[in-house]
């Protein structure tokens, strides 16, 4: 395999992992296509898409943020992924090097993805591709893609059954009322800003918090 092809071979691999996974919560009308949502691909696009903006005023290495964004949730298919982190960062040193991707530089693709889920690392100066995988991964979850997806997330048919339970909604239609408050869920009021390592991811993730905020307080005086 050339090498110019690994990011298409992780890209395409995360795209059947996370299909499959997602037939679970957004099944198909008909069977055997593909699930109508697939929350954790379209995450981790998001997460692609950040950490190229990011790109763009941090000096870091391309390829390894761009093969870090794409195995850091290879092992949380949709919600379930406990010790994720770790688990990518063993395949990653295991087989990126296969896929034709740079040798020298696994090592830190493993360490970014290893210390990319927590929400108080302290990731030192030395590793930029690190911090802005952590940064675009977290920065992802605010603004107006977060609440289309946050949205989306409760028509899944588990989610909306372990929050509700099955009978709640048996005799009547769940109105735009009882959908307001379970959006505000997602208020970004305590997020902080000042949590991002970069100028730049705090300049987004304020942007986003305020566009965020002004959404729900329409909704809720909307409804």
């Amino acid at each position: 395999m050339v090498a110019q092809n690994w990011l298409d071979t992780l890209k395409k691999q995360l795209e059947d992992i996370t299909f499959d996974a997602a037939k679970e919560y957004w099944p198909a009308p008909n069977e055997g296509d593909k699930p109508f949502f697939n929350y954790r691909l379209e995450h981790v696009r998001q997460v692609e898409r950040d950490a190229l903006k990011i790109l763009d005023f941090v000096s870091a290495d391309r390829d390894i943020v761009l093969a870090s964004v794409w195995l850091h949730d290879r092992f949380q298919p949709q919600f379930k992924g406990d010790d994720h982190g770790r688990l990518a960062a063993e395949w990653a040193f295991q087989n990126l090097a296969k896929l034709g991707f740079p040798e020298e530089k696994v090592a830190e693709v493993c360490y970014a993805v290893s210390v990319h889920s927590g929400r108080s690392v302290r990731i030192p100066d030395d590793k930029p591709e690190a911090r802005v995988l952590w940064d675009a991964d977290k920065v992802s979850h605010i603004g107006a893609a977060e609440l289309i997806s946050y949205l989306l997330n409760q028509t899944a048919k588990d989610v909306l059954s372990s929050r509700h339970g099955a009978c709640k909604f048996r005799d009547h239609t769940i109105t735009l009322k009882e959908l307001a408050p379970i959006m505000a869920e997602r208020r970004p009021d305590k997020l902080d800003p000042d949590m991002f390592y970069f100028p730049v991811t705090r300049q987004m993730a304020r942007e986003r918090i305020a566009a965020q905020k002004a959404f729900l307080d329409v909704l809720a005086s909307q409804v």
